[in-house]
């Protein structure tokens, strides 16, 4: 049992991360001739709308309610892509199917949280935005060995 432990800490250490990822377009050769990378992008974005999903199932995050007390439950909220990137634990990558990626997230006067997605369009802008997802959780240690646990959201929508 101890053993286990003691990985479960080296691993989650090996996942500790002071930066996330954004989603960069590498131009490609299937990319359709005499349509600009952004004309596609915008194409992409029109998949992603809020129609794909049913807004009315997601609870809003109130602002004096910490992204803890929402942990396993389908919430949205405001909120903008940030700029500045805090220290974060970072979760495993799913064993099969498609990549994902993350992005940070700033909301709540202050707060920061990571959104995992796969098929999503980021918006390239400092606009608020409505995040709708899954909030979870991970746990890990920070550089000092002690053990902490964050809240991130498994990103379904941004409008």
């Amino acid at each position: 049992m101890r053993t286990l432990k003691i990985t479960t800490v080296v691993i989650s250490l090996f996942f500790l991360s002071i930066s996330c990822s954004s989603e960069v377009k590498p131009q490609s050769e299937d990319q359709e001739v005499g349509k600009t990378e952004t004309e596609q992008v915008n194409t992409e974005e029109a998949t992603s709308s809020s129609s794909s999903i049913d807004t009315e199932s997601y609870m809003e995050l109130d602002s004096d309610m910490p992204l803890d007390d929402y942990s396993g439950q389908k919430i949205w909220f405001s909120g903008t892509i940030a700029k500045e990137v805090n220290q974060h634990i970072m979760k495993d990558a799913p064993p099969f199917g498609e990549p994902e990626k993350n992005i940070c997230i700033d909301y709540n006067d202050g707060e920061q949280t990571i959104g995992y997605y796969t098929n999503l369009t980021i918006p390239e802008d400092e606009v608020i935005h409505k995040f709708y997802g899954t909030a979870d959780k991970i746990t890990g240690t920070d550089e000092s060995g002690e053990m902490i646990t964050e809240y991130y959201i498994n990103l379904d929508n941004i409008d």
